[in-house]
């Protein structure tokens, strides 16, 4: 039982526990902020009403010449 009431009471690296699931948190959200960022930009680009590909009708040579 003593055992018990000293893990209880004990603190140290309570920081460490705290930082490690903060750490968490900001991977997660990361993740899903950068897989709705995926999402979106591929819709946006693919998408036959938005045209994206196809806003240059003329591809510029390297020297300068071209459209």
């Amino acid at each position: 039982m003593q055992l018990l009431r000293a893990f209880v009471r004990e603190d140290r690296g309570q920081d460490i526990v705290e930082y490690a699931l903060l750490g968490a948190l900001v991977g997660i959200a990361s993740i899903l902020t950068w897989q709705q960022v995926v999402v979106r930009v591929g819709i946006a680009y693919f998408t036959a009403d938005s045209d994206v590909q196809n806003l240059s009708d003329c591809m510029p040579n390297p020297d300068g010449t071209g459209c």
